[in-house]
């Protein structure tokens, strides 16, 4: 028997599905829950993104230390991925809460078994009919992303990860076109909705408009992405202006 299976592992938590309104498991197991916390939340440049979705996490590990991020991912494959449970609560919670966004503005299409949604704070989200995968669209280091394809849910490895470079690093930022109703012009002085929307949703919505449901790959394979079914649901550019954009937040209960 496992920790988890004890109860003394990493606990998951659930979501409803958009489409049925099932609660369904963030994961089907621990190792896939650990392994999406270390791809995703932990590693630089997408850890940057999650800082403004959850700003709680700001308090459950330093950003800028990298040691105490590799700690965390050695340490959840000792202990069945209780060390990360903080971390992961915060991850579900910023999960569910898309997954609620997308039932409520019909931001989500099925296809067979899977069902890909979006919410108003970017986060992406593949139901197969639990949660296989979370994450900010156009986020990470392509590179890397392609490099970690292979590695194991319960390895040590950081393989999504780029480490800081001296004098520090941003998170990649989309900068307000001239024409949007920004409501600022410094972004120093950007409220956190305005971070939240021009850093993360814009340039997740972005990615996803750039994407092909079925595409060949320059060996003729044939590479599937679901997520670029949401092409079908989502409003025009022009109907997703930060104004706009604020007036979905409040329709789907988030106070910013």
């Amino acid at each position: 028997m496992t920790e988890a299976e004890t109860g003394t592992g990493l606990r998951l938590a659930a979501a409803v599905h958009p489409a049925t309104g099932a609660r369904v498991s963030i994961f089907a197991r621990w190792e896939y829950a650990v392994e999406h916390v270390r791809d995703h939340v932990l590693s630089r440049p997408e850890s940057e993104a999650w800082r403004l979705v959850a700003p709680v996490l700001e308090g459950l590990f330093a950003f800028e230390d990298d040691d105490r991020r590799w700690e965390l991912v050695r340490a959840a494959q000792s202990d069945a991925g209780a060390s990360l449970q903080p971390v992961y609560d915060e991850y579900a919670g910023a999960i569910g809460a898309a997954a609620g966004d997308a039932r409520t503005l019909g931001w989500h299409v099925s296809d067979r078994r899977t069902t890909v949604a979006i919410g108003t704070s970017g986060v992406l989200t593949l139901f197969e009919p639990y949660i296989r995968s979370a994450f900010l669209p156009g986020q990470g280091d392509p590179g890397r992303v392609e490099a970690a394809k292979g590695v194991a849910p319960t390895s040590a490895q950081m393989p999504r990860h780029r480490p800081m470079l001296p004098g520090g690093a941003a998170a990649r930022r989309s900068e307000p076109a001239p024409n949007e109703p920004a409501p600022i012009d410094r972004e120093r002085a950007w409220s956190h909705a305005a971070k939240l929307y021009y850093r993360v949703f814009k340039p997740a919505v972005q990615h996803v408009r750039s994407r092909y449901h079925r595409a060949s790959d320059m060996r003729g394979r044939i590479q599937r992405c679901d997520y670029a079914l949401l092409k079908d649901v989502l409003p025009r550019r022009s109907r997703l202006g930060f104004d706009r954009w604020c007036e979905l937040r409040r329709t789907c209960g988030h106070d910013e």
